[in-house]
Parts: structure tokens; sequence; C-alpha cells
């Protein structure tokens, strides 16, 4: 719900952008806009709506890469407000919560990336274990030996690399609200190894 609020917000400050390319080509007149804008000016708030309409797309359509055109789009865009600061000056708080969530996003999106190149590396390290021997049993306890043998251990290859994921929700406080979660976890037994 929050995520759809906020590409409502960025789709509105795109179309406030278009009003700066509209005033500056005699396409419309605006009130609101007390000071002239050149054609340079007024090509530099379409480019800036341009990107904010393709970060809301990106943003809409779930793509993990949209803070990239997202950032620019912002820097951009305040850019042009310091221009035309008393007419566009609210135009800040939309490009303040754009930069936000842009870096929280990238930051996701570089764990996602270092979690990943490390997932391969653990992957790419798997040695080949034997089996267990029925022999090897002897030392043990019997009633390990007995769990062993019932639970199929001796004379099957061992398990050398574990993928767990899980779905479930969770609540940070005894009174607070249920959030969904997901996490992916890989294991390998040689070398030891946690992604």
């Amino acid at each position: 719900m929050v995520r759809w609020i906020f590409i409502i917000v960025v789709f509105v400050h795109a179309l406030i952008h278009l009003m700066g390319f509209s005033k500056a080509f005699g396409f419309a007149s605006f009130e609101q806009l007390t000071k002239p804008i050149s054609r340079g000016a007024g090509v530099a708030w379409f480019a800036a709506a341009f990107l904010l309409l393709a970060a809301m797309f990106l943003l809409a359509t779930a793509r993990p890469f949209w803070w990239m055109v997202a950032l620019p789009a912002a820097i951009l865009s305040q850019i042009l407000i310091f221009t035309a600061w008393h007419d566009a000056r609210f135009g800040t708080l939309a490009n303040a919560a754009l930069l936000i969530a842009g870096v929280i996003a990238a930051g996701t999106w570089f764990f996602h990336r270092q979690a990943a190149q490390h997932r391969l590396e653990l992957q790419q390290n798997i040695q080949t274990l034997e089996a267990a021997r029925d022999s090897s049993r002897a030392p043990l306890p019997t009633i390990v030996q007995t769990w062993l043998m019932r639970s199929g251990v001796f004379d099957r290859p061992h398990d050398r690399h574990v993928t767990l994921t899980q779905r479930g929700k969770m609540r940070t406080k005894p009174d607070g609200h249920w959030m969904a979660f997901s996490a992916s976890q890989e294991f390998s037994i040689d070398p030891p190894a946690f992604v």
C-alpha cells in the first residue's frame, strides 16, 4: 500500500515537472509559475519528468534497479527546483522522499548482489564427501548408532550442500504488527560455510 502511494506521489511530481516544460515552449501558461523558463530549462524540466516517470514505471513493475533512474531524477529535479525556488520549493519534499527510498533500495540491491557473489563462491568451493561406512559407527554410543541407522546415514553419500528457504510472518514486539518475511540460507559442509 505504501509503495503504491509513493508511486502516485512520483507520478504527480513528474506531471508537475511537465508544467515547466509546457511553459517554456508556450504549450500552456500556469499562474503558479511566476518566473520565465527558457527553452533549455524547459528541456531539462522535460528530462526530469521523463526520468521520474521511468523510475515510477520501474518501481511499479518491481524492478530492483529502479533506484538507478530515481536518484539521478531526484537530483536533476532538485537542481531545477533551486532555479525556481519560490514557485517549486515544495517539490523538495517529493525529492527528499525519492532520495531516501532510492538510497535504501540501492543498499538492498548491493546487499543482494554481494550475497549472490558469496553464494557463488560457496558453491564453487564445495568438496565431495565420502559416504559414512557402517564400520564407522563402532565408537559411538548405542543410542546414537541406533538413531543414525534409522535415519539412513550409513552407506549413502553425505549431503554437502543445503539450501533452505523460509517464508512466514513475524513481529518485532509482542504487541507489534505481523510482517511478512522471506529468507534464503545456504550451507556447505566442506569447507564449512554459510550465506
